[in-house]
C-alpha cells in the first residue's frame, strides 16, 4: 500500500514537471502575473486620488449590480484590493507587492531581475518595516488614505510600540532595524 502512494506520488511530481516545463504554460503564468502587478499598479495609483470618493463604496460587495459604480480606475476589483493593501493593510508600502509580482512574471520569461527568494524577503521586510515607519512618523494623517501613510497596520504597529517602548524608544528601535 506504502509502494503505491509513492508510485501515485512520483507520478504527480512527473506530471507537474511536464506541466511548468511547457513554454505555453510559462507565457500564460508570465502574463497574467505581469498583467495582475500592472492591475494592482494601476488600482493603487488611482486610490490616491479617488479614496474619498470610493470610501461609501461598500466593499464587500465586488460583485454588484451595474448601477453600483467606483471612480477607482481599476473598476470595482481594483477599488477593493487598493481599499484593502493601502488603507487596511501596509498603506503606500503595499506598491511592493506589485514589485513582487513583476519579479515573478518576468522570471517566467527567464529575465532575472533579481532572486526571487530575494525579491520576496526584501518585499515582505520592508513593507512590514516601511509601514511601521509611516505609521510612526505621520500617524493616521486626519484620516489621509483611510488610516494614514502607513495604513492600519502600521498605525496600529506603531502605536503598540509606542506604548510598549514609548516614543523614544520606537524611534531607536526603527532607526536600529
Amino acid at each position: 500500500m506504502a509502494k503505491q502512494n509513492s508510485n501515485k506520488k512520483t507520478k504527480l511530481k512527473k506530471k507537474n514537471k511536464k506541466l511548468f516545463s511547457d513554454e505555453r504554460v510559462k507565457i500564460i503564468l508570465g502574463v497574467t502575473t505581469i498583467f495582475i502587478a500592472a492591475f494592482l499598479t494601476l488600482a493603487f495609483i488611482s486610490y490616491f486620488f479617488t479614496w474619498k470618493v470610493d470610501q461609501s463604496f461598500q466593499f464587500s460587495k465586488v460583485v454588484s449590480p451595474t448601477e453600483v459604480t467606483v471612480e477607482n480606475w481599476s473598476g470595482k476589483a481594483g477599488a477593493h484590493f487598493a481599499n484593502l493593501f493601502i488603507n487596511k493593510w501596509f498603506g503606500i508600502a503595499s506598491f511592493t507587492f506589485p514589485f513582487l509580482l513583476l519579479v515573478i512574471g518576468f522570471r517566467f520569461f527567464k529575465i532575472k531581475i533579481y532572486s526571487i527568494r530575494k525579491a520576496f524577503k526584501i518585499t515582505i521586510a520592508g513593507t512590514i518595516i516601511l509601514s511601521v515607519l509611516l505609521g510612526y512618523l505621520f500617524g493616521n494623517s486626519n484620516g489621509y488614505l483611510g488610516s494614514g501613510l502607513g495604513g492600519s497596520h502600521g498605525y496600529i504597529m506603531a502605536q503598540w510600540l509606542n506604548s510598549f517602548l514609548g516614543k523614544a524608544g520606537t524611534a531607536f528601535l526603527l532607526l536600529l532595524v
